[in-house]
């Protein structure tokens, strides 16, 4: 069972780490045009 969990295809094993880069970039350009939006606020 525990050896099953080591033989994931690559496709597999890149795109939870993708998705979690993208969701990551999203965050952060969020955070960006929030702190840009305050900064020009004041």
């Amino acid at each position: 069972m525990a050896q099953s969990g080591l033989h994931i295809p690559a496709e597999e094993a890149l795109f939870p780490k993708g998705l979690m880069v993208f969701m990551l970039t999203l965050g952060t350009n969020r955070v960006s045009s929030n702190l840009y939006l305050l900064s020009a606020r004041i």
